[in-house]
């Protein structure tokens, strides 16, 4: 019996960071390629 019931595929996750007028959310790939980007 390996009839597939549920399959997900290319599945995330958002997580907010701090709250943000502009911006409905900030995804933490945002705010590490922020800093970075400060860096130069």
């Amino acid at each position: 019996m390996s009839d597939t019931v549920i399959r997900v595929e290319n599945l995330g996750k958002k997580y907010i960071i701090g709250h943000q007028q502009q911006e409905r959310y900030t995804a933490l790939r945002d705010v590490i390629t922020n800093k970075v980007k400060s860096l130069w």
